[in-house]
């Protein structure tokens, strides 16, 4: 197990493509946790433990689209409307805890699903898939395994 920065609320992730939908194009894009702008994220954080200054996170990231904040897509055509999505990222650090709980690092990485309705009636599904990594711990003093 190597050392990573560990994450704290200050973190980001960069989601990639897996699967596309069809006439779908991928925007992608960084998401913070403080300000997220098309993605509803939310953290398990310690309640004591801080790392340069921003509460380090715990055990999971959970990731939840709706139509208010949509996943990272956009379509080509206005037949194609978005339903709902969701992913998580796991903590992978196996020795290091806040509270009781293992940290997020950077790198964790985790798998999003999510669905479209393609057509006006009767409405078709099509799944979407993207990949959610920790690219920036939100600090980088403090490592962890």
């Amino acid at each position: 197990m190597t050392l990573e920065y560990v994450a704290n609320t200050d973190l980001e992730i960069t989601m990639t493509k897996v699967t596309m939908p069809p006439r779908a194009s991928f925007i992608g894009g960084k998401h913070k946790l403080t300000t997220p702008p098309d993605v509803s994220l939310i953290a398990t954080t310690s309640t004591k433990v801080k790392a340069c200054g921003a509460y380090v996170c715990t055990t999971a990231l959970t990731l939840t689209w709706i139509v208010a904040f949509p996943c990272p897509w956009t379509c080509t055509s206005t037949r194609y409307t978005f339903v709902s999505g969701a992913g998580s990222i796991t903590a992978t650090a196996t020795k290091t805890r806040a509270d009781g709980l293992v940290v997020l690092r950077q790198n964790d990485t985790g798998t999003c699903i999510g669905s479209w309705n393609l057509g006006v009636s009767p409405f078709t599904p099509s799944p979407c898939a993207c990949t959610a990594k920790i690219t920036s711990a939100g600090q980088t003093k403090v490592k962890a395994q």
